[in-house]
């Protein structure tokens, strides 16, 4: 009797992370000059010496749609980032740059601001303490958004978004006397598990 193949399908279910900052315990921070810290939940630079952070999430998402976002605390005119599609290195990711005046769709490497900055797209907007930055990619396009609405949508050319970069996290840095923005909340994970697909 002739039985018909049938194939098989996995179902991959999506991740969903959400950190509240109540300390660094969850993710892994690489950093020069005073470095970073966590006081009263909010992620900040930790002293007044300059210097750079990249600050990555210990677990990584299962697909290569990926999500990052963060609710802003102090905003200064130095951009902070939500990083995604990062390798265990830090030789490459992609980066939603927020500060009081912009948002910026980027692509760099090393600890946040260290190397050179590839910038890819960029948007004039008021970014306000507690605001949502969202940061999500669905294939080869990139999206950010500010308080639920799209504001940055790029498609890019062959990115970098293959199985070994997928680490997500969060650059902060200080320059000049100024810190980059501060943040109250992380999240990350797939982006199938926030309704982005």
């Amino acid at each position: 009797m002739f039985m018909p193949h049938t194939a098989s399908m996995t179902v991959i279910d999506p991740l969903k992370f959400n950190d509240t900052l109540d300390s660094l315990s969850n993710f892994t921070a690489t950093s020069s000059g005073s470095g970073v810290n966590i006081s009263s939940s909010i992620l900040q630079w930790a002293g007044t010496t300059d210097g750079q952070a990249i600050i990555k999430y210990n677990s990584q998402p299962r697909t290569t749609n990926q999500y990052g976002a963060a609710i802003t605390s102090t905003m200064t005119g130095n951009g902070s980032g939500i990083i995604l599609h990062c390798d265990s290195s830090n030789t490459g990711y992609y980066g939603a740059v927020f500060y009081n005046s912009t948002i910026k769709l980027v692509r760099t490497s090393g600890r946040w601001t260290q190397n050179t900055i590839t910038q890819l797209a960029t948007y004039s907007i008021t970014i306000n303490s507690g605001d949502l930055i969202e940061f999500w990619n669905i294939g080869n396009v990139f999206n950010i958004a500010v308080n639920g609405t799209t504001y940055i949508s790029q498609s890019i050319s062959s990115p970098v978004i293959g199985p070994l970069n997928m680490f997500q996290g969060i650059g902060l840095y200080r320059l000049s006397f100024t810190n980059s923005t501060s943040i109250t909340e992380w999240r990350g994970g797939d982006a199938g598990a926030y309704g982005k697909l």
